[in-house]
């Protein structure tokens, strides 16, 4: 793990503000920022407060954002998007600027207790995306700090996979050699020597499965997609006139040399980022004819992809486990299913079942 430090800055007497980088073998890079402010701070430093704030979330050397801070700004609601003063106090304004910044807050609970005192929100986790931080615990305060101890787990890269090397081609399976080795077992025989039906159902699936594995081949993995799609044929151009000027100077290190290469490694800049705004803008003019691509676009953007985890059941209540979820997940699909008759291989599957029961 590297680290390098980034922005370190005086607001106070007492206070200070500091940013560490931390980066990984996966060269994903996360931006550490530390700060503490008073409820004493005047407001020239409540304004300089915000401007570092800006500048870390300008920087874009790092992949994510994490910024760790007691703000002691007790009249914000991020729940609620709720600040309880004015339009001018340095409350509305650190919430505006977090807004403008596109700052996501994870607490969501109190986080300061004193006896006798309301409880209330003090400490913020700050992110620049919504999904990164999971699990996050409030554990009792070191010591005689009236703060609790915050411990959450943050994804700072997505974890690469390769698409469709492990699924079944059911389109090209051999379903005749299957069905006629199916009916070379002797069902009634097998399904004696066992004694429950749940351990003759394991033994049927168990045999089912080992033919799809040994008669349905597996899907050949997609081929790489482009990896910018948004990048120009001109901007391609410019990356290897980049490349070319670059060996001209290892081989020739002449200033006329590295000014050219210096030129060019400004222009490619320029172009990649004017591909990039372009990209986007055409993204949003296509939204009504083509929203795929769009939100494809974006959860492209995420680092944490957006799973079903609980559903609601018939008595509107969440789920609470894996096999909640299923169950209604099996209820829906049974109440919409169609029955359009036996093919084949169903009949073989009745007939054990007959058997079975």
């Amino acid at each position: 793990m590297g680290r390098r430090n980034y922005i370190q800055g005086r607001l106070h007497p007492d206070q200070e503000m500091v940013f560490e980088e931390l980066s990984n073998t996966a060269k994903a890079s996360l931006l550490v920022g530390l700060c503490y402010r008073s409820l004493s701070s005047p407001r020239p430093n409540d304004d300089r407060l915000l401007e570092m704030l800006e500048a870390a979330a300008s920087n874009r050397m790092s992949s994510k954002i994490l910024i760790l801070d007691d703000f002691n700004y007790p009249s914000i609601d991020f729940v609620d998007h709720i600040v309880k003063t004015g339009d001018d106090s340095v409350e509305t304004k650190f919430f505006n600027k977090t807004q403008h910044l596109f700052l996501v807050q994870h607490v969501t609970q109190a986080t300061r207790f004193r006896q006798g005192q309301k409880a209330s929100v003090l400490d913020y986790i700050l992110t620049d995306e919504n999904n990164v931080i999971d699990n996050i615990q409030y554990e009792e305060p070191l010591g005689r700090s009236d703060h609790c101890c915050i411990t959450w787990i943050i994804t700072v890269s997505k974890a690469e996979f390769n698409h469709g090397s492990n699924k079944l081609n059911y389109m090209k399976g051999d379903y005749n050699k299957i069905r006629s080795r199916l009916a070379e077992i002797d069902w009634i025989i097998e399904f004696a020597a066992l004694d429950n039906v749940e351990d003759k159902w394991t033994y049927l699936k168990g045999k089912v499965m080992e033919l799809i594995d040994e008669h349905v081949p597996r899907k050949k993995p997609f081929p790489p997609k482009r990896k910018n799609e948004w990048i120009t044929r001109a901007t391609t151009k410019k990356i290897r006139d980049r490349c070319k000027a670059w060996k001209r100077y290892r081989n020739s290190p002449s200033i006329y040399n590295y000014d050219e290469f210096k030129r060019l490694r400004n222009e490619l800049t320029a172009s990649v980022r004017s591909d990039q705004d372009n990209y986007r803008k055409k993204l949003l003019k296509s939204f009504k004819g083509n929203p795929k691509k769009f939100f494809g676009f974006m959860r492209s953007r995420q680092t944490v992809k957006t799973k079903v985890t609980t559903l609601m059941t018939s008595d509107c209540k969440l789920t609470q486990s894996d096999e909640e979820t299923a169950d209604v997940l099996i209820n829906q699909f049974q109440s919409v299913f169609v029955d359009e008759g036996l093919d084949p291989i169903s009949n073989v599957v009745e007939s054990v079942i007959d058997m079975v029961s």
